[in-house]
């Protein structure tokens, strides 16, 4: 199975957490293809988000999608390019999201979910989630979880 890991790293936590996810899942004989969104004004305040290049995802069998927190919700970049995408055509999609807060609740939460009603809306099946706390060094277990839950899609 081909799978499409579709990321937005602002500081880089997020870029970092996708490679590990891409090398572990390489490792487990998953063929995974790492592209990184790119806006052309990435300034936390910006309200107007031009995306430099939207990827097609019909050639994936199935999507994993992460992105940073960023006031409580997913990044506004990963939401543009949500709404931007086409039908997702019933396939299957796993999500996560890197934040500096210690709990889930803390944002976490609110961004896995804003994911999965962008992703459903788009005719996207969500089959796994998960929350990458960063407040300290994100724990190996942590990501070794994700990984294990993402490479059962």
């Amino acid at each position: 199975m081909k799978t499409g890991l579709i990321i937005y790293s602002y500081t880089g936590i997020t870029l970092k957490i996708a490679t590990e996810i891409q090398t572990k899942l390489i490792k487990a004989g998953h063929e995974v293809v790492l592209i990184s969104l790119k806006a052309k004004n990435e300034s936390p305040n910006s309200t107007v988000i031009e995306l430099l290049d939207h990827p097609d995802l019909s050639s994936f069998d199935q999507i994993i999608l992460g992105s940073p927190v960023r006031g409580f919700q997913v990044s506004p970049i990963m939401k543009a390019f949500l709404e931007k995408t086409p039908s997702l055509n019933q396939k299957n999609f796993a999500c996560f999201v890197t934040h500096a807060f210690p709990y889930a609740w803390m944002g976490g939460n609110t961004a896995i979910k804003m994911m999965k009603d962008l992703v459903s809306k788009k005719d996207g099946i969500v089959v796994s989630t998960g929350i990458i706390d960063h407040s300290k060094k994100p724990s190996e277990s942590q990501v070794t979880d994700l990984c294990e839950r993402f490479s059962r899609l």
